[in-house]
C-alpha cells in the first residue's frame, strides 16, 4: 500500500516564496575573450562578422570549473543571468560610437545567445542589449550580484558586485561556501 503524504500545515501556505538572488555575468572581457579574437575591432566596426562572438574555446576562465560552480550555486538557490552589450559600430575608444545596424545587432544577439546556450545553459535570464545601456535597467533582480570587468558598470550597479579583473572562480567558490565577503558590498547611505 502506498504511503500517504502528510498534509502541509497552514503556515506552509502562508510563507511567501523567496525569489532567488540572480548572479549576472557580463560576457565580453569577463567570461568571453573577445579581445583575443583576430581583428576583433575591425570585425565589429565593419558590421560584417558577428562570428567574432562564436568561438566556444575563447574563454577567460576555466569554463568547466565555472560550469561546476554555477551548477552548485543554482542548487543552493541562486539564479544565473547574462547581461551583455551589443557592439557599437564605430570605434568606441575614440568616442565616435554610433549604434550598429539592426541587422548586425540581431546577428550578434543570435550568436551570443547560442554561445550562452552552449557554454552556460544554466542561465535562465539572458539580455543582449544596446551598447551603454545601464545593466541595472534590464535586470529582473535589481538587487542581484553583477560580475563585470567595467568599473563604471560595477559602480552603477545597485546590488553587490564581483570585479572580473580579479579571480572570479575563487569569488564564486567563496559564495558556494556562503562566504559573502567575496562580494564588493554597496555602501548603504
Amino acid at each position: 500500500m502506498p504511503k500517504t503524504l502528510a498534509r502541509p500545515t497552514a503556515a506552509w501556505y502562508d510563507e511567501p516564496m523567496k525569489t532567488p538572488t540572480t548572479i549576472y555575468f557580463d560576457l565580453d572581457g569577463t567570461v568571453y575573450d573577445l579581445y583575443a579574437q583576430p581583428d576583433w575591432l575591425a570585425r565589429i566596426t565593419s558590421e560584417k562578422d558577428a562570428t567574432v562572438y562564436a568561438n566556444t574555446n575563447a574563454t577567460l576562465v576555466d569554463i568547466a570549473k565555472l560550469q561546476e560552480l554555477l551548477i552548485t550555486l543554482v542548487n543552493m538557490g541562486y539564479a544565473i543571468g547574462i547581461i551583455s552589450w551589443l557592439p557599437a559600430a564605430n570605434n568606441v575608444r575614440k568616442n565616435t560610437a554610433r549604434p550598429a545596424t539592426n541587422e548586425f545587432k540581431n546577428a550578434v544577439r543570435s550568436v551570443k545567445k547560442l554561445w550562452v546556450r552552449r557554454l552556460l545553459p544554466m542561465a535562465t535570464e539572458v539580455h543582449i542589449v544596446q551598447y551603454g545601456t545601464p545593466k541595472h535597467h534590464v535586470a529582473l533582480d535589481k538587487t542581484g550580484i553583477l560580475v563585470d570587468d567595467n568599473a563604471e558598470v560595477l559602480a552603477a550597479w545597485p546590488g553587490d558586485t564581483i570585479d572580473a579583473k580579479g579571480d572570479i572562480l575563487a569569488k564564486l567558490e567563496e559564495l558556494c561556501y556562503n562566504n559573502t565577503t567575496a562580494l564588493q558590498k554597496k555602501k548603504v547611505a
